[in-house]
């Protein structure tokens, strides 16, 4: 047991929440020196010392915490773990998912097998307000990390419940009170068969205290979208927040930041194709005053534009696969397809590629292409354009000689 002043404690609420790194110990001691600075001398504790309010234990989530005296080693390293951690939410159909609930109030009744939330009893409801479907909550009992979507209100009280996670360190109760379900963990993924587009919703707060970033894995199947947005702290968004491509097995993880007020931002983003220039029109002849209107002029080349997928094995070499949305035609146009070109680093893969028109799928090579590491190309086209809202869905199969890396280029 380690006793605070003031000044350290402050700090070590800081060191709590950084991601751990080679640095982490360093900060530590960094916290544990400065308060010791004009701090009066205390003897080491020889008994157990309670937090004056919650976590009580090493176990409970630090954000909860108040205390500014005590804390063990325990405590802290739980601490840095949970910052690190992964929260595994399943069931993910569409709506609402909200980190930023205004409600409060809800007691509940639940059971628990193994340590985690399995199943939502009784719902008590007096005093409850503000809640609202979507909204991501936890109870304060365990290791305070299962995450439960309200489903349904009355008003602006819970009257349904969803487990998206169980958590860990839970026993069966009753009475149970509930709060807002903290965004502690580093990565978050995502499972489900999506019916609706997906809205997550993470804090708000100002730039020193609401500023985080995560890493958002999205394993959803279904042909919609999933975008993760910034509070503006009155059960809405706020900016243009970041879509999250959808994956198998992790493979389409996305790192994102915040400010914690003006938006979500892409930490790493993707290679794009430029967009060539559109050719100018030729100015029309002056009417003469008795004789014939001159000609129009010629009307300048459209430029080449081009969109790039480059897929990289996260371990080992390219497996089959099927991502539904590399690309997604948002220029409120039609864009015309005239040619699918793919090449590897080494060893082959067939590609085909389909377009996904509001839930009808058609191919738009003709033929499956047969990808090199000298590369492959055809303008035999199936379905030679793209509608606005259209997307274009990647299907690879058959890798051979372990390739690690695919290119796909598609020329509008």
């Amino acid at each position: 047991m380690t006793l605070f002043g003031d000044r350290s404690s402050r700090l070590l609420r800081k060191v709590s929440g950084v991601r751990r790194s080679r640095y982490g110990l360093v900060f530590l001691c960094v916290a544990l020196l400065l308060g010791q600075q004009n701090q009066p001398s205390y003897q080491p504790s020889t008994g157990t010392e309670t937090f004056q309010g919650k976590p009580a234990g090493p176990n409970a989530t630090p954000y909860a915490a108040t205390t500014t005296q005590f804390a063990t080693t325990q405590w802290v390293q739980n601490a840095i773990d949970q910052s690190m951690a992964t929260v595994p939410l399943s069931g993910i159909t569409g709506g609402t998912y909200s980190f930023s609930s205004l409600g409060s109030g809800a007691v509940i009744a639940y059971t628990a097998s193994g340590g985690a939330v399995t199943a939502i009893g009784i719902i008590y409801n007096g005093g409850a307000s503000g809640y609202r479907v979507g909204d991501l909550i936890t109870i304060t009992s365990g290791n305070y990390d299962c995450v439960l979507r309200v489903t349904t209100v009355s008003g602006t009280a819970i009257t349904g419940l969803q487990v998206l996670y169980g958590g860990t360190g839970y026993t069966s109760g009753t009475n149970a009170p509930t709060d807002l379900s903290y965004t502690i963990p580093f990565t978050f993924t995502l499972a489900g068969t999506l019916t609706s587009n997906a809205t997550i919703i993470m804090p708000n707060g100002t730039a020193l205290l609401g500023s985080n970033q995560w890493i958002f894995a999205n394993n959803t199947t279904g042909a919609f979208s999933t975008t993760v947005y910034v509070s503006n702290g009155s059960d809405g968004t706020t900016g243009t927040g970041v879509l999250l491509p959808q994956g198998t097995a992790n493979s389409s993880s996305t790192f994102v930041w915040t400010d914690g007020s003006t938006d979500i931002y892409p930490a790493v983003t993707g290679i794009t194709g430029a967009t060539g220039p559109t050719g100018a029109t030729g100015a029309t002849g002056s009417t003469g005053a008795t004789g014939p209107t001159g000609p129009t002029g010629a009307t300048g080349p459209t430029g080449v534009s081009q969109f790039v997928f480059l897929n990289i094995a996260a371990s080992g070499s390219l497996a089959a696969e099927t991502l539904n949305n590399i690309f997604i035609n948002e220029t409120g146009g039609s864009l015309p397809i005239t040619q699918v070109y793919c090449q590897t680093n080494t060893g082959t893969i067939t590609l085909q590629l389909e377009r996904n028109s509001g839930g009808t799928i058609t191919n738009i090579n003709t033929s499956t292409l047969s990808c090199t590491s000298t590369g492959a190309s055809t303008t035999s086209l199936t379905s030679a354009s793209l509608a606005n809202g259209d997307y274009v869905v990647y299907v690879a199969t058959s890798p051979s000689g372990s390739p690690v890396q695919l290119t796909v280029a598609v020329t509008l």
